[in-house]
């Protein structure tokens, strides 16, 4: 289990900043994952912090309303959904229409639907 002070030196360890996290987590571990979001928008409190997991799928709406530090849900498998972000994110693009991504900065995405890939999953 990760405490806040080797949260703070991994999520410190790179140069830069990112403009784009990826958290993932199931139920059991999401207090964890919270914490490592608000770590986060405590050090770069300009990028974009997206959660994952079986826990956030099942709870998007309810993680965006409730936890400032959670800028985006991703539903099902987000290989695909966190690259399309990453590049609308260097792109200066919006995240309409990016499949996976029905919740935004609590904005309803109406092209929100990704289909699981059975390659990917368990």
């Amino acid at each position: 289990m990760l405490n806040k002070m080797s949260c703070h030196r991994q999520i410190r360890c790179g140069e830069n900043s990112s403009p784009l996290y990826g958290i993932t987590g199931l139920t059991d571990m999401r207090f964890e994952a919270i914490n490592i979001a608000r770590i986060i928008k405590e050090l770069h409190p300009g990028s974009l912090v997206m959660a994952g997991g079986r826990h956030f799928s099942k709870c998007a709406e309810d993680t965006l309303s409730n936890i400032a530090e959670i800028d985006a849900v991703c539903i099902g498998d987000g290989e695909e959904t966190i690259v399309e972000t990453a590049n609308a994110l260097e792109n200066s693009r919006g995240f309409g229409g990016i499949p996976g991504i029905p919740y935004v900065l609590s904005q309803k995405n109406k092209s929100a639907q990704r289909f699981v890939n059975a390659r990917l999953s368990v």
